[in-house]
């Protein structure tokens, strides 16, 4: 999460300015153990180290605070509700790439 310090987030609308992003991250990380490998001003990616454990749990966190990993990601080639959606990309993959704009 250092990477976040050293380049805050800085997007439009929302509570992802860096500290609000590096507590989001933070508490997904206790569940889920996470590695940081890109951040700028409204993006953050990374993988997660392990299979994620609670992908229903993950979809509603990742929804909430980052809409646009279904509405401008994964749901503009999938079709379905945005939490099966992020479920099923889960299950299949342990990177992610949130933004925010």
């Amino acid at each position: 999460m250092i990477c976040l310090l050293a380049r805050p987030t800085r997007p439009l609308r929302g509570p992802t300015r860096s500290p609000g992003v590096i507590a989001w991250l933070e508490e997904i990380d206790r569940d889920d153990p996470l590695e940081v490998t890109g951040a700028g001003l409204d993006f953050v990616e990374g993988a997660f180290r392990a299979p994620v454990k609670d992908r229903g749990r993950l979809a509603k966190r990742i929804h909430s605070f980052c809409p646009d990993f279904v509405d401008q990601g994964i749901g503009l080639t999938q079709k379905g509700e945005p939490h099966a959606l992020i479920e099923s990309h889960f299950c299949a993959n342990r990177d992610f790439f949130f933004w925010w704009d």
